[in-house]
């Protein structure tokens, strides 16, 4: 069953185009629908879900005021989730990547922010002789903001410094002072990084 368009024709007439019309009827009640509770039932035509078809890239023609737009688009070969806010005058409006694969929720683990920011997290190694360097999560796919370090250490025993450093993408180095008293439990810490 297909919608038929242009009926009735010049000269037709409307017994002549029921049954394409009945079926035009059944075409768009079927096409409404499609994500939508039906139209003769309670809360008709609101959405049950909004299903998007990914585009090409970003809404180049949205430039209204009052109106913003979201939509589906392909990035590495996963449909992600974009919102776009409105335009001004002849601008369009800033589109923002709201989605990016599925969240690691775990002891090492990631996540992604709406706008781009990554946050990852998972326990690290650390000596208070030398410098370590550990290992992120997962590689930042463009640059690392900044490193937080928390020590694990009970009972506390001694005045430690320690700081975290971004050396690329994928690693980070742990610098490490103990200035007073002495540490002789198993060296460990969690560590939050924020990138893009």
């Amino acid at each position: 069953m297909s919608y038929v368009t242009n009926i009735p024709v010049s000269g037709q007439t409307l017994g002549g185009s029921r049954d394409q019309i009945r079926t035009n009827f059944q075409v768009l009640n079927t096409t409404i629908a499609e994500n939508h509770v039906a139209m003769n039932a309670a809360n008709a035509g609101k959405h049950e879900f909004t299903e998007m078809v990914a585009q090409a890239g970003d809404d180049t023609t949205q430039i209204q005021t009052g109106i913003i737009t979201h939509y589906a688009q392909q990035v590495g070969g996963i449909t992600e989730w974009f919102f776009q806010r409105e335009g001004t005058g002849d601008v369009v409006g800033p589109s923002f990547q709201m989605s990016k694969g599925d969240p690691v929720v775990a002891a090492s683990g990631q996540s992604f922010l709406p706008g781009g920011i990554i946050v990852q997290w998972g326990p690290f190694n650390w000596n208070s002789a030398s410098t370590t360097t550990n290992n992120f999560f997962s590689a930042f796919p463009t640059a690392v903001f900044k490193v937080y370090l928390s020590l694990t250490i009970l009972p506390i025993t001694s005045v430690i410094c320690v700081a975290g450093l971004a050396i690329s993408l994928s690693q980070f180095q742990v610098n490490t002072r103990i200035s007073s008293g002495s540490s002789s439990a198993s060296p460990g810490g969690v560590y939050w990084a924020i990138g893009n």
